[in-house]
Formats: C-alpha cells, sequence, structure tokens
C-alpha cells in the first residue's frame, strides 16, 4: 500500500514538471530516506515503464519525459515505447555533459592563447616584442638565421 502511495505521489510530479531535484522528489513525495531514496524509486518506477525519466547522478537532477507522448503511435505503456522515450532522455544528457565539457576545453584553450600572448618569452621567441611586430628593428624576422628576415636597412 506504502510502495502504491509513493508511486502514485512520484506519477503527479511527471505530471507537474520537467525537471526536479531528488532532494524535493523526496520531499514531495514524502520518503523519509532523502534523495537516496527517491532515486532507488524513481529506477523502479522507469523499469517497471510507469514513468520516462532520467537522473543526473552529478547535480541531482531528474528530467522527467512524457510516457504519454514516447507511446504515441499505438505502443502499448511498458511496451518500450517508454524506455525509447528514457533513452532519448538518456542521449541528450549525454549531449549536454559533453557539449559542456567541450565548452569547458573552449574557455580553457582561450585563458592559454591569452597568457601566452602576454608572455614575453614567447614574444621574444616569435619575434614580437620590438616596433611592429618584429624585433630589434626586423619587423618581419623570425630569427636571426632566417633569410626571409627584412629590416629595416634592407628596405631601400
Amino acid at each position: 500500500m506504502v510502495v502504491a502511495l509513493t508511486e502514485r505521489r512520484l506519477q503527479r510530479l511527471t505530471e507537474c514538471y520537467l525537471t526536479l531535484s531528488l532532494a524535493d522528489i523526496a520531499t514531495q513525495v514524502g520518503l523519509s530516506g532523502g534523495a537516496p531514496a527517491a532515486q532507488e524509486a524513481l529506477v523502479a518506477m522507469v523499469r517497471k515503464g510507469s514513468i520516462a525519466a532520467t537522473i543526473d547522478q552529478r547535480g541531482g537532477m531528474v528530467r522527467f519525459a512524457d510516457v504519454g507522448a514516447a507511446n504515441a503511435g499505438g505502443d502499448e505503456p511498458g511496451s518500450g515505447g517508454a524506455s525509447a522515450a528514457a533513452e532519448a532522455l538518456a542521449t541528450a544528457a549525454r549531449l549536454e555533459e559533453a557539449i559542456a565539457g567541450v565548452v569547458g576545453l573552449a574557455q580553457r584553450v582561450e585563458a592559454l592563447d591569452v597568457a601566452m600572448s602576454k608572455n614575453p618569452t614567447y614574444l621574444r621567441h616569435k619575434g614580437l616584442d620590438g616596433r611592429f611586430g618584429g624585433s630589434a628593428g626586423a619587423p618581419f624576422s623570425e630569427g636571426p638565421d632566417d633569410e626571409f628576415a627584412f629590416g629595416y636597412e634592407n628596405m631601400s
């Protein structure tokens, strides 16, 4: 009886929310075990096909999908439509996580680029510490042995 009541309360939450934290779910459903108890109940219901949801364990967030929409096209509940929706949500969550990782890497690369562009040793090595971007009066020189070096003295 308690399990049925918990499941009904969880189903009501799926009708009201798209995303909710595990802690909020535990509070609203009345689970004394907190977030771990909420996760356990959600996993059991997803396995039964009662709800479609994905759990972000890092953030402790749950995303609900509409089982009815997942079953559109004649599928009966629990016949795979709900698991397809859950799989789609899981794929979307993995994609968002991958995109966040790429954005983080891009920010790190940008920070390194800025740091390198201000590094005096790097600028000396690339010949960018003098006038017009060159070193020691040679605006296009990569170094002293560069056969294509053009200094002011060669520009007559």
